[in-house]
This record gives structure tokens, C-alpha cells and sequence, in this order.
């Protein structure tokens, strides 16, 4: 399965932007040219290539409701976005993607078939 990605990236003037791409490091690299304010990479959520802008597009709309914000940069912090985020994903049942901790280092994200389709491991902030 194809995987594209939506990131959080936070800024150092406490904006957080919600976004997709298939590469998120690259995209930070093209953000960071016309940004003068220090920015990294909050969070990354693996979801299905063919379900990504779906995904952006709805989370886009619910968020300018509930948050301050321009140009997709939210007034809040990139975990109260990833709780949206999270619950848009569960609501609209798009891939039910789940969130598996294994022990206390290791999650499995799988999609709605059952398919892991991350792994991550660590302290990493990668969801």
C-alpha cells in the first residue's frame, strides 16, 4: 500500500500547520525558504496515498471552525490538533487507521484490513 503522509509542523510563534505530502522532511525544507520563524516537524501520520487529500480537505474544514488561524497555520498546539485529527480519522472511518502500543517502544499503525503499514519504535514523535 501506497502511504502518503499528514504532518503537523510547529512553529516557534506557537502556530502549528496541518498538512499532507508524501515526503514531509522535504516539505519542511521548502517551507522553512519563505518562513522566518524557526519550524520542525511535530508529528507525521501515515495514511493511505489515495485517502490523504480527503483526509487534509476534511480536517482543514472542522479545524478553521475550532481554531484561530490562516493559510492552514492553527492557534493551538500540535497535540490538540493531533487529538482532531485522530478523532476525524475514527469518525469518518477513513481506513480506520489504529494506533497499536506494543510494550512500551513499539506501535504498529494498521490500516482498516488489518495491514500494519508503520512501524515505529523509540521515543519518536512519528505516529
Amino acid at each position: 500500500m501506497e502511504v502518503s503522509y499528514i504532518y503537523l509542523i510547529k512553529s516557534e510563534m506557537g502556530r502549528t500547520k496541518l498538512g499532507k505530502a508524501n515526503n514531509p522532511e522535504e516539505r519542511l525544507r521548502q517551507l522553512k525558504t519563505g518562513h522566518p520563524v524557526e519550524c520542525k516537524i511535530a508529528y507525521k501520520i501515515p495514511v493511505p496515498y489515495n485517502e490523504a487529500l480527503m483526509l487534509e480537505q476534511t480536517c482543514h474544514s472542522i479545524l478553521s471552525r475550532k481554531f484561530k488561524g490562516k493559510d492552514e497555520w492553527y492557534q493551538a498546539s500540535p497535540e490538540d490538533i493531533l487529538e482532531e485529527v485522530k478523532s476525524i480519522i475514527d469518525v469518518f472511518c477513513l481506513s480506520k487507521i489504529e494506533y497499536n502500543k506494543i510494550k512500551d517502544e513499539y506501535y504498529e499503525v494498521k490500516d482498516k484490513e488489518g495491514n500494519v503499514i508503520r512501524q515505529v519504535t523509540g521515543m519518536s514523535r512519528i505516529l
